[in-house]
């Protein structure tokens, strides 16, 4: 007898020999292991493929790698990679709950499946732009739309998903006055991936809308459920369900004139993920976002960020050809920041080099220098006109404004969110970008 049917009959003999009524309770622990959203999908994948059995006459005991074999091979022709894996998924936990089969060992079934596979592209709903999004908040009318746009928000601010506007509650937000007004939004727990998230809402016109909608919900209902159906301007006794908040994507892409066949109540999510990838953030906060347990997945929402895109193809460019930028410089009009001012009146111009040469005892104002690096070299004066005391916007490496006056050759990485000008006399500079 072989070691997996000696196995086999030693699990047998074990059952066996255990009492009815622990048989029943532990089968009860078993079916519990099972995710309580979709235990109907489980059971319900099961018995199909207990089905086909039936009609192929295979015992339904015999769960070998050339049954599964077979029976992928002709769900592969019917169904699409994706729903395949999702079936691999679920039969692989219920027939070792039923049955103390591993199917993961497997490996021509794994290689048929990977293979099947290969090109498939599967359809993703579409994503709302950030222009889109501020469209819609901005001119859709509030007696048609008010609770569109609070699922909007919900969905696009928390990354929130159609079933947890569902379940969310009115314990799920807090209202707080101070610092500054805001709604703090966590999400139920009873999720895909049982991740604790939350979010806050603080942009004016965003908790303007929120408040609006809260303060006509009303306060009798028998459930503390947040979402209730608005309609003729007012909010009804009836609860919005998981369809209704879906639909609310293809309203938005009515409203907008957009498909609305191609969004769904998933473009909320994927939007949300895509506008932080787009802002540059890194996958780490992406998948935080969204409560993603792997950071593959994260990736896969962030929807071919722009940002992303054009920082790599400036990192690849700066080590192949200097970078060229338009900058507007013009002589100073504020004579008592300098040492030597310049007699000369204000004017403006546009230059387009990564070299400037200065004249002698000419001064300039160079703007708009958010983020670059300058080497400056032969300085004998640099000033910076700094308006209300605002704090200097140079970052170096000790946080203090580099001593550069009349040295040879300094560098000034100017902070990112600089827009104060800078003033150099009798210098040449050139600009390194990022």
């Amino acid at each position: 007898m072989s070691e997996a049917n000696t196995s086999a009959a030693d699990d047998e003999a074990m059952v066996i020999c255990t009492p009815p009524d622990l048989r029943d309770r532990a089968q009860i622990v078993k079916d519990s292991s099972l995710p309580k959203k979709s235990k109907k999908r489980y059971e319900l994948t099961y018995n199909m493929f207990l089905k086909w059995q039936s009609e192929h006459q295979v015992d339904e005991s015999l769960c070998s790698e050339d049954v599964l074999l077979v029976y992928f091979e002709e769900q592969a022709k019917i169904k699409s990679p994706n729903t395949l894996w999702s079936m691999y998924s679920m039969l692989h936990k219920m027939i070792f709950l039923k049955q103390k089969k591993d199917i993961s060992k497997y490996v021509h079934l794994d290689d048929f499946l990977k293979s099947n596979s290969k090109g498939y592209k599967p359809k993703k709903a579409k994503i709302f732009r950030d222009e889109e999004i501020s469209k819609f908040i901005e001119t859709a009318p509030d007696e048609c739309y008010l609770a569109v746009k609070v699922i909007l928000i919900f969905g696009i601010l928390g990354a929130c998903r159609s079933d947890e506007m569902v379940n969310m509650t009115t314990e799920n937000i807090v209202r707080f006055e101070s610092p500054q007004k805001m709604y703090l939004v966590s999400i139920p727990e009873e999720n895909k991936t049982n991740i604790s998230r939350s979010f806050t809402i603080t942009d004016s016109k965003y908790f303007d809308i929120v408040e609006r909608y809260l303060n006509l919900r009303p306060k009798d209902l028998p459930s503390g459920r947040l979402f209730v159906t608005y309609q003729g301007g007012r909010c009804i006794r009836q609860f919005i369900g998981k369809t209704k908040i879906s639909a609310a994507a293809k309203e938005i892409a009515s409203f907008l004139e957009l498909e609305p066949a191609l969004y769904t109540g998933h473009s909320f999510r994927r939007s949300s993920a895509t506008l932080l990838a787009d802002s540059g953030a890194d996958m780490l906060a992406i998948q935080r976002l969204g409560g993603w347990k792997s950071m593959t997945v994260a990736s896969g929402y962030a929807d071919n960020s722009m940002h992303q895109k054009k920082r790599i193809e400036a990192l690849i460019e700066s080590r192949i050809t200097p970078t060229t930028k338009k900058f507007t410089y013009k002589k100073p009009s504020h004579p008592s920041v300098l040492s030597q001012p310049s007699p000369t009146p204000s004017t403006s111009h546009e230059l387009e080099d990564t070299r400037i040469q200065q004249p002698d005892k000419s001064q300039y104002i160079i703007e708009d220098i958010q983020g670059d690096v300058f080497n400056i070299e032969n300085v004998q004066v640099l000033s910076q006109i700094v308006q209300n005391e605002s704090t200097l916007p140079i970052s170096t490496d000790s946080g203090a404004l580099p001593n550069i006056a009349n040295s040879n050759t300094s560098m000034l990485p100017i902070a990112e969110n600089s827009s104060t000008p800078f003033i150099f006399q009798n210098c040449s500079i050139t600009i390194n970008m990022k």
